[in-house]
């Protein structure tokens, strides 16, 4: 190791050769890295769909459900199995333990589920598929702007558009809509016209039953190919469905259900609502998979909100929610911490060593954060909240070592060694000690690793961050930080010379009286009274434990984080109707109003 320090001392090109590496590659990883909420982790689930068109839900339950379950069940890697059996469709989920890839166990499910050859002959293939882990973008509100009415059917299709062209941008591909009731086909029957045709309900029951369906029509295989027949003509047109025939006449016509029934497609009766400052809304909310970049998508949306709100005089988009703001804020946080440490150690050096040393020192932050960011681009580390953490969480200790190392070579220069000796030897005398610090903090923050379980997993962004600038800070403290201090540029005669002179001299003096007069004689008393002194640590880690075990001090693994949002939860007494809701709600709304306006 010492010849190496040497030779990065007496040729500093290496050491400037391997800054520019550090900040070109850096400079291009950080710009490259897609930011996220959370870290992104792997889905443990899969499911499995099965369609079979005309079966009610127990039907579903008894010749599909229950037989996917008897297939899966006792294969490796499965931890829990649950399944839904509705009409004309039965999904099961299954989550996995995470002791083996999610790529072999989904093989394992895809396996079984094709053994199976009890399933009914009209029931589809099962569709086995690995669900993709999803995390939060941004929520959107459309609400009519004031002065304007708007119903929520019209509201729904300016949604739909939208979702439509969220769609097709490319940089997103999760968007949901929610704010409405599910519309559906009202087939509003005329008692007169059935008594006149003299047809019954039943009859027209059937005819829809029969004529809008999608049907099966199994499967044709060759030698090279297979092909699954299907026949569609499910609709939710109301025309389509009006246009239906009940019954042929004798001059040559038809009865169609439009004759004996009015077919609409409203909303269905529900007894949610929703609302945005007063106003009915609908919700678009945009979620990303782990591919996809928050960044990119919230400046897709901004610049959609701004043109949209333009276009359109009588709707309004706003947005209600965007996670790339709070992540945003966590990042104003950890350059505000970064330029203040920055400062402090340049200010604390320069008033004790130097102001070149201090800034050599300084830049060990930017360093060792910008040969993470290459570490962490090949590891797929995001920019999210736990990343931002572990920066946040390191910076304090980041310039320690290299602190040390600067304060050991320019005491070995006072002595009245050469800056390249001084460099060298100064760095390689307190090298097994920032090792050993530096050693121990990785191991402290190593376990993170290993962590198992959705939430846990979330960990190991921090523990990459914090290990990787660690470890990188070491190949400044120990190669590029002594390359720069040992010439006459940094370490000079007029470096000691100024240490007497101004304000430098008034520090210096300051720091020795605290270390002879006040310090000295402190540890000599605890040297004397060294039991007494040991028994102080000890009463604190008693007292800690107590204050842990007896509740007083709380713990938790993800602590609760205050957002701009509150939700209220009002439980009515059974009875009341959507009138008394929508009274108290008004209410309530006001109330806020008012004391928004009193703040």
């Amino acid at each position: 190791m010492r010849k190496i320090i040497e030779r990065f001392v007496e040729y500093p090109v290496y050491a400037n050769l391997l800054i520019a590496v550090v900040i070109l590659a850096g400079g291009l990883s950080l710009s490259n890295m897609k930011k996220s909420f959370f870290p992104e982790t792997e889905s443990r689930f899969l499911s499995i769909s099965v369609f079979y068109p005309g079966a009610s839900p127990v039907e579903m339950e008894e010749g599909v459900t229950s037989r996917i379950e008897e297939a899966v069940r006792g294969l490796i890697g499965i931890k829990e199995i649950t399944s839904t059996s509705m009409e004309n469709m039965a999904s099961v989920s299954i989550e996995t333990t995470g002791e083996y890839p999610i790529n072999e166990v989904l093989q394992e499910v895809k396996n079984a589920v094709d053994g199976i050859s009890s399933l009914p002959s009209a029931a589809e293939r099962p569709i086995v598929s690995k669900r993709r882990s999803r995390a939060g973008a941004t929520s959107l509100e459309l609400v009519p702007v004031d002065g304007h009415q708007m119903d929520l059917m019209t509201l729904k299709e300016h949604a739909q558009r939208i979702e439509e062209d969220f769609f097709s941008s490319g940089v997103m591909s999760q968007i949901s809509l929610s704010g409405y009731p599910q519309p559906e086909i009202s087939v509003e029957i005329k008692e007169e016209e059935l008594l006149r045709y003299n047809i019954t309900f039943s009859e027209i029951v059937r005819a829809i039953q029969n004529n809008n369906r999608d049907v099966s029509g199994g499967e044709i295989k060759s030698e090279e190919e297979e092909f699954l027949i299907r026949l569609r003509s499910r609709s939710a047109d109301p025309n389509k469905i009006g246009s239906i025939t009940l019954r042929g006449q004798t001059d040559g016509g038809f009865i169609l259900i439009r004759d004996v029934a009015d077919v609409k497609l409203k909303f269905a009766d529900s007894p949610n609502k929703q609302w945005t400052n007063g106003k009915p809304s609908v919700s678009i909310n945009v979620q990303k998979l782990p591919e996809e970049d928050l960044d990119a998508i919230s400046e897709y949306v901004n610049i959609y909100i701004e043109e949209f709100n333009n276009r359109n005089l009588g709707v309004e988009l706003i947005v209600s929610r965007n996670f790339l703001d709070i992540l945003q804020s966590r990042l104003s946080l950890l350059t505000r911490n970064g330029l203040l440490g920055l400062l402090l150690v340049v200010i604390a050096l320069s008033m004790f060593l130097s102001f070149r040393l201090s800034l050599w020192v300084s830049f060990g932050i930017p360093f060792s954060f910008l040969a993470m960011f290459i570490a962490a681009s090949f590891m797929g580390v995001t920019i999210n909240l736990q990343s931002l953490f572990g920066m946040i969480l390191v910076i304090g200790i980041l310039v320690d070592d290299g602190i040390v190392i600067a304060e050991n070579i320019y005491l070995h220069f006072e002595r009245g060694k050469t800056p390249m000796h001084a460099a060298v030897d100064g760095t390689m005398e307190v090298a097994p000690a920032v090792l050993t610090s530096v050693a121990t903090t990785i191991v402290a923050f190593a376990p993170l690793l290993f962590l198992r379980g959705t939430r846990m997993e979330m960990m190991w962004d921090v523990a990459i961050v914090v290990i990787a600038v660690l470890f990188f800070s070491l190949f400044e403290a120990f190669l590029v930080l002594p390359a720069h201090l040992g010439n006459e540029k940094t370490l000079s005669r007029k470096t000691l010379q100024a240490k007497n002179k101004g304000i430098r001299k008034y520090f210096e003096g300051f720091i020795i009286w605290l270390r002879d007069r006040v310090y000295q004689h402190f540890l000599n008393w605890l040297v004397k009274w060294r039991y007494i002194a040991a028994s102080f640590p000890v009463a604190l880690v008693l007292i800690t434990m107590g204050l842990f075990m007896g509740g007083h001090i709380r713990n938790t693994f993800f602590p609760m984080v205050d957002f701009d949002q509150f939700t209220l939860n009002v439980a009515f007494t059974p009875g009341d109707g959507e009138k008394q809701t929508l009274e108290f709600l008004d209410k309530f709304e006001t109330a806020i109003w008012e004391v928004n306006d009193e703040i």
